[in-house]
């Protein structure tokens, strides 16, 4: 059934309303309006449903028909009941619970923070110590059971002392050779300073000439003290600063004095040692080509910074089948003197402009050794056979010869008769 006053639906038999309070059996109070539902929005096509429309109420007692309308589940009104009615319900407000998370999670962090600084302690001064010392870990044993036995390392003393561990050695890297020095020249007239004897103080170079007769005399000073060596007289002269050995921080000076015809008036190897210039080799006066040769004149010399050096010497032994040439004779030092390197092959320089003088005038045989009895070829009349070595063999001078194209090569040996292998030998001097 429904209420008469305000036209909600009350319990079958209800002698008063239980939303508005008011009893069943009375109309309505005059000038008052039931209360209804509060109308739902509609559309702005649809018509809204006013007070007007709603069906008249039933006599008291009279059974109430609903309509179609009122038998439609009706929505609960948003207000609440009148206060001090019968039915009427007290409104429950909302209890907000006190949220107790907030200190859990704050000692949570608390406590987390607290734990880090003890791992952190207990890792920096107990555990990384012991293991750097290599100590063993403690290990809780359970009771009544046997200790744990460590043994010490085989090859461990025992010592109070933390062990120390030897690293491998690494074997040492082999160093690179030294660059070989650029000769530097001294010019006449000038003076240059150069640590020649390696104790980081620079000495004085100095070469002056004056001129005499026939020649200039020439003379070397280091540190204002004359060098003593004799003949210094002659129209050209060389003076370089190399460094025969790159390895003993000393530089040495090579001095030469060209006269007639280029023949060496001086060729020496000079030093400051001891606080006193020194001449450590006067190359002129040292045999070579084991004493059938000396160095008469030069081209030029070679210093590769370790220990040794060569001379490029014009014609150091002379045979009148081979001519003239320029030979490179091997010289080595050992931080105090100079001598000259004994082997039995020689390399030769021969300029290609000479290639005329070496075709061949006969057919001559050369062989594959040496001093050796195996034929190697027989040589083409015209053909041109150039010298790249010089050997000294048993006393005896031997040239090696190769063709033009390279396809021939061998050993021909000295003889007296000057158009044996060519027709005109070079020469000169």
């Amino acid at each position: 059934m429904f209420c008469i006053h305000c036209g909600k639906e009350i319990p079958e038999g209800a002698a008063f309303c239980v939303h508005c309070g008011r009893p069943q059996g009375e109309g309505p109070a005059a000038g008052v309006q039931p209360q209804q539902p509060a109308a739902p929005e509609t559309a702005a096509h649809e018509k809204p449903v006013t007070a007007e429309q709603d069906p008249p109420a039933a006599p008291s007692g009279a059974p109430v028909v609903p309509t179609e309308e009122a038998a439609a589940p009706q929505a609960k009104p948003a207000q609440a009941e009148l206060p001090g009615s019968p039915y009427a319900h007290p409104v429950e407000k909302p209890v907000r619970k006190k949220d107790n998370r907030l200190p859990l999670a704050l000692g949570l962090c608390a406590g987390g923070a607290v734990l880090a600084v003890v791992l952190a302690v207990v890792v920096t001064q107990w555990l990384l110590p012991m293991l750097r010392d290599g100590e063993s870990l403690p290990v809780d044993v359970p009771a009544g059971s046997a200790p744990v036995q460590t043994s010490p390392a085989p090859d461990a003393e025992p010592s109070e002392a933390p062990a120390v561990v030897e690293a491998t050695p690494v074997p040492e890297a082999t160093p690179e050779p030294l660059a070989p020095m650029e000769p530097i020249a001294v010019i006449e007239g000038e003076t240059v300073a150069c640590d020649l004897d390696g104790d980081g103080v620079d000495e004085r170079i100095q070469l002056t000439a004056e001129q005499g007769e026939y020649y200039e005399n020439y003379t070397l000073l280091l540190n204002d003290q004359p060098v003593p060596i004799e003949g210094a007289e002659g129209f050209e002269t060389e003076l370089w600063i190399v460094d025969i050995d790159a390895g003993d921080r000393q530089k040495e000076l090579c001095f030469s004095v060209m006269q007639d015809s280029y023949g060496l008036g001086v060729y020496a190897i000079i030093g400051w040692r001891d606080g006193a210039p020194t001449v450590l080799a006067d190359l002129k006066s040292i045999p070579i080509l084991m004493g059938r040769g000396a160095v008469y004149r030069k081209i030029t010399q070679e210093f590769p910074g370790d220990g040794t050096f060569t001379v490029w010497a014009d014609t150091p032994v002379y045979s009148d089948a081979f001519g003239c040439m320029y030979v490179g004779v091997p010289y080595m030092y050992d931080g105090a003197s100079v001598a000259a390197v004994e082997t039995q092959i020689y390399s030769l320089r021969v300029d290609s402009a000479l290639a005329p003088h070496y075709a061949a005038y006969t057919p001559f045989k050369a062989y594959s050794e040496p001093g050796g009895s195996l034929e190697s070829f027989t040589a083409t009349l015209g053909t041109v056979y150039m010298p790249d070595q010089l050997a000294l063999v048993g006393g005896t001078l031997y040239l090696h010869v190769v063709s033009e194209d390279g396809a021939q090569s061998g050993w021909i040996s000295e003889k007296s008769d000057r158009s044996a292998y060519y027709e005109v030998p070079p020469g000169w001097g």
